[in-house]
């Protein structure tokens, strides 16, 4: 007589017996947990985040469930240190994220260096951890709750602050001169190098607080001069998309060249580029072929192929080169042909438009892009 199986085959008692297996397991001892404190009594300082006494301001540094206690004193001084930096910008008249970022890591670049030693104002007090650890049957598992107290002296934050302003009017001042060595390059028509000044100018007074000082009557403030950098910038660019003509289309019969010339001015056009044969910024330069492949479904087929690119006038390198491709069906050979050359032209057009886009980003350390990204959204 055979033994009784369940439908999927499995022995009944076996099943059993794993059910009973699990349910030993799952139902075992409860998890113990246990703590262990680096002090027979927790500080108060703990629980008080910040508090004043005499010229000193306190931070606790904090961090929990750090894997080990290394990590978590590094971690909480990380957190003491953002604190003193958002304690000495506070005052100031800017806030800005980059500001604060900048002054946190002045911080952590001191408390790294030397710890335990009072450096510039700022000292650790003291430290106390908590060890949790949680036992389950074989597996035990380990965390930390780090706290780290630090000071800082409000004659030394004092002194950050009117350090940090000087700074700041200093790099304005820099910013400005830059600006109008900009602004000169322009309207000498050194389009490149003024791009690269707007541009530099945008970069460095980011991290500036708007209203920082320049010391120029008309742009009077950080703000103002980065307004006015942009405005270069975009002034830049065009003087920069002014280009020369050069292409080499003589195997293009005349409606061919003509269809090809028109695509490729207007897809140019459209991404703001201008055709100037007398004070170009840039050349634009390759050759163009046609063939007759194949003909398909009793349609004539043209295949355009080449490459161009665009180069700095007078410079023997490339800012960018691109392939050019394009295709025509037409019952008319010479339609067909007509018709590859025009989508050779609107291809090549919108290609170099977007590897110029790319290339500009990177000479401008990605001031372009982010110019564009903002006019959108605005």
């Amino acid at each position: 007589m055979r033994n009784s199986t369940s439908p999927r085959g499995i022995d009944p008692v076996g099943g059993l017996l794993i059910a009973a297996v699990f349910s030993f397991l799952s139902c075992g001892a409860p998890a113990k947990i246990q703590r262990q404190a680096s002090a027979a009594v927790r500080p108060s300082w703990v629980d008080q985040l910040q508090q004043r006494s005499g010229d000193k301001v306190h931070f606790v540094g904090i961090c929990t469930g750090a894997e080990n206690l290394e990590t978590g004193l590094d971690a909480a001084t990380r957190d003491a240190a953002a604190k003193i930096a958002h304690f000495i910008t506070s005052e100031v008249r800017s806030e800005t994220r980059d500001i604060l970022s900048d002054t946190q890591q002045d911080i952590m670049r001191q408390i790294t260096s030397r710890a335990s030693v009072r450096l510039n104002g700022y000292s650790v007090e003291d430290q106390y951890y908590e060890r949790i650890t949680r036992v389950e049957g074989l597996v035990t598992l380990e965390k930390y709750d780090v706290y780290v107290l630090t000071s800082y002296s409000r004659q030394e934050a004092q002194k950050e602050r009117l350090r940090r302003e000087r700074a700041d009017i200093t790099r304005a001042r820099l910013s400005l001169r830059r600006f109008y060595e900009a602004k000169q390059s322009l309207a000498g028509n050194a389009c490149w190098q003024a791009l690269k000044g707007f541009a530099g100018v945008i970069n460095s007074s980011a991290k500036l607080d708007p209203t920082t000082v320049t010391g120029d009557k008309k742009l009077r403030d950080v703000s103002l001069l980065r307004d006015a950098a942009r405005e270069g910038l975009a002034g830049a660019v065009a003087c920069c998309h002014r280009f020369k003509f050069s292409m080499d289309l003589k195997n293009l019969a005349l409606d061919q060249s003509s269809a090809f010339s028109s695509a490729l001015l207007s897809a140019l056009s459209e991404k703001n580029f201008q055709l100037d044969q007398v004070a170009p910024s840039i050349e634009l330069t390759g050759e163009i072929n046609l063939k007759r492949s194949e003909d398909m479904f009793g349609s004539a087929v043209f295949s355009a192929g080449g490459k161009a690119a665009f180069a700095r006038m007078g410079d023997k390198d490339n800012l960018v080169a691109v392939e050019v491709q394009g295709k025509g069906l037409h019952d008319m050979p010479s339609k067909a042909a007509v018709n590859a050359a025009s989508e050779a032209g609107r291809n090549l057009g919108e290609e170099l438009a977007d590897a110029m886009f790319t290339a500009e980003t990177r000479l401008t350390s990605g001031v372009i892009r982010r110019s564009k990204a903002a006019t959108r959204s605005e």
